[in-house]
């Protein structure tokens, strides 16, 4: 029986599809095994996959007699597999031949640990190299904020344990988008997040993939996990709007002023929730930096809209709460990374100077 179980969903990838078969052959880690569902593909991607099936034993084909969508075969993909952990690879992405190794190996050494991900790079239609490498956190303490306010792992980048995601309940087939953000939160509360500082998978980018093809659904199931997050951790019920507002890696603006302030209302919360756990000054520290960026982000989103100086005031209090937090200087803080103007707008904070 496979120690890991490799799910590649595929439809209509033919063109990307041997390359990322190709990086699962070269792994040099060897107990896998390679579920890829076919939803009903119309290109010749089977006899492709018939290839591999042919030739190694360990990748398997699962036919779907009917086109259902991507959020079916996510929910019926872990009934399929034997493995302990659970490997993404999606049919136009692929992997580093270190990566099955590196993240089985951390779950190994880590029992505590739930999903573990990676930096990635990004490519392009024809495989060019867009974006070298980008790093995602590897603290669970960031991780958990950054999937309160949005999303964080790269699909094609995580391995997690099958019998947390069962006790989870699995890919939700009810969210056509974001269903892997949605698994990724309801995980949260069985163990800890990780993920390993090194390149260990390629995303690629082109117009033919969902979020290029629908992006406005993808922000729709975006803003859905978002309110469910607000439901299952702050027991707050938020709309999409007011969830939108709290979304972090959108560069809109709130709906309107009472979205914004719902947005500042709730990244207090989980902060003031995640800081009764923590367990250390390095969390502490941590937290506080996130939040402190959060503020930052919410107030250069919004502040040119008309409502926004009724609104400054709230802000700017919760920004110098942070920033005079005791305990915390965030002048010392090594890990705080971000732009020249934030941090010119910390020191005008800092020193009283600030203008709303």
């Amino acid at each position: 029986m496979s120690k890991v179980s490799v799910v590649v969903a595929n439809y209509n990838n033919a063109q990307y599809l041997q390359k990322c078969l190709d990086s699962l052959l070269t792994q040099s880690y060897h107990d896998f095994e390679v579920l890829v569902f076919d939803d009903c593909s119309t290109d010749n991607s089977r006899q492709l996959i018939d290839t591999y099936t042919r030739k190694d034993k360990r990748f398997k084909l699962i036919n779907l007699p009917q086109n259902k969508g991507i959020a079916y075969v996510r929910s019926i993909c872990l009934s399929y597999c034997v493995g302990e952990y659970v490997a993404i690879l999606d049919a136009d992405d692929y992997s580093h031949p270190n990566r099955l190794l590196a993240q089985a190996n951390y779950l190994d050494k880590h029992q505590d640990t739930v999903i573990v991900g990676s930096n990635y790079g990004v490519i392009d239609s024809n495989g060019k190299i867009k974006n070298r490498q980008k790093a995602i956190p590897t603290t669970d303490t960031e991780l958990r904020w950054r999937l309160s306010i949005g999303n964080v792992y790269i699909h094609s980048t995580v391995m997690f344990r099958k019998s947390a995601a069962l006790t989870a309940g699995g890919y939700d087939p009810d969210i056509e988008c974001s269903e892997d953000m949605d698994l990724y939160c309801r995980l949260m509360p069985l163990g800890k997040l990780a993920s390993i500082p090194k390149l260990l998978s390629y995303w690629r980018t082109h117009n033919s993939s969902y979020s290029k093809r629908e992006p406005g659904k993808i922000l729709e199931g975006t803003y859905r996990v978002l309110a469910n997050n607000a439901k299952q951790i702050l027991n707050r019920e938020i709309s999409l709007s007011e969830a939108e507002a709290l979304f972090n890696y959108s560069g809109s603006s709130a709906q309107s002023e009472a979205d914004y302030l719902t947005a500042l209302q709730l990244i207090k919360a989980y902060k003031d929730l995640y800081w009764a756990r923590s367990q250390s000054k390095v969390e502490r520290r941590i937290l506080l930096r996130c939040y402190l960026l959060s503020l930052l982000t919410l107030r250069k989103r919004n502040r040119k809209r008309s409502w926004y100086p009724r609104a400054a005031s709230i802000t700017n209090t919760s920004i110098k709460e942070a920033i005079h937090h005791k305990g915390y200087t965030w002048y010392l803080d090594f890990g705080l990374r971000t732009s020249t103007r934030n941090l010119l707008h910390l020191w005008q904070f800092t020193l009283g100077l600030c203008k709303p």
